[in-house]
């Protein structure tokens, strides 16, 4: 990865920190509660920035996971799930405590089409800061994984390439392969919507607007769809950043950034 570099923005686009990368590959970036750049790599190792550039952590994720490298991972609010390239999942609790804790074996032979994670709030944690992972597999189904148990969801629509839960965690939206999307409720028993999307390639995100609504996005096009298949497409010119779930839409103004976190950008080498 020599003359790759990251760089750290202010929502408005300024540039806050910048550092050559020279660690190697990485799988998944995100943060911790405190604003603090947190990347995995797949390796299995996990390194924290501060918003200054200054690396204020470095650890393993344990032996499984240094052993067998990372293949996918997924945020949490105050930590992360990853999968292994011998599809073993290993939630890190916390990033200040560092606990780790082995979920069990899904028990799949081939990589996940898409993987999500539903983090349950402390009033439903039930003693256990455990989240559910959502893998969708190559039988079309997809598997909910607990901190004791694997639940096959007998699903025939897949496979499914994006996984998204909503917000308030009543809905779990999936975009098949097939090119459609589909709204299910958190258990899977009943499905309340399915879009055609008349697309033959899948869009690069899939993200929540509230806890009613879907966006889709690809490279030069964004749908909303609402409740009852109600959708609107909006065209763009130019290519945008990544999206994050976000709140219900309101007016902007001067003073109003839709995006008012910190963004980091890991540029490679053409």
């Amino acid at each position: 990865m020599r003359g790759s570099r990251m760089q750290l923005f202010t929502g408005a686009g300024v540039l806050l920190s910048a550092w050559d990368w020279d660690y190697g590959r990485v799988r998944k970036l995100g943060w911790t509660p405190a604003s603090e750049l947190v990347s995995v790599l797949e390796t299995g190792r996990v390194m924290a920035w501060s918003l200054q550039g200054a690396r204020v952590a470095d650890f393993g994720l344990g032996p499984a996971c240094e052993q067998q490298g990372v293949l996918a991972c997924e945020f949490l609010s105050d930590g992360l799930v990853v999968l292994t390239t011998s599809f073993q999942l290993v939630a890190l609790l916390s990033f200040a405590h560092q606990r780790l804790v082995n979920l069990p074996d899904p028990r799949i032979s081939s990589p996940p089409s898409a993987m999500a994670v539903i983090e349950r709030p402390p009033s439903e944690q039930r003693g256990s800061r455990c989240p559910e992972v959502l893998l969708a597999t190559a039988t079309r189904t997809i598997l909910r994984i607990t901190e004791n148990d694997v639940e096959d969801q007998l699903l025939v629509s897949g496979p499914y390439i994006k996984l998204a839960p909503s917000p308030n965690r009543n809905f779990i939206a999936a975009f098949s392969a097939s090119g459609s999307l589909l709204v299910y409720s958190a258990d899977f028993a009943r499905k309340h919507t399915e879009f055609n999307a008349k697309s033959d390639r899948p869009p690069r995100q899939l993200v929540w607007c509230g806890g009613d609504s879907l966006i889709l996005g690809w490279d030069r096009i964004l749908v909303m769809v609402g409740p009852y298949d109600d959708c609107v497409k909006v065209s763009r010119q130019t290519h945008s950043p990544s999206l994050t779930p976000l709140t219900p839409l309101t007016p902007l103004t001067p003073l109003t950034l839709p995006h008012p976190d910190p963004v980091a950008l890991l540029t490679l080498p053409t």
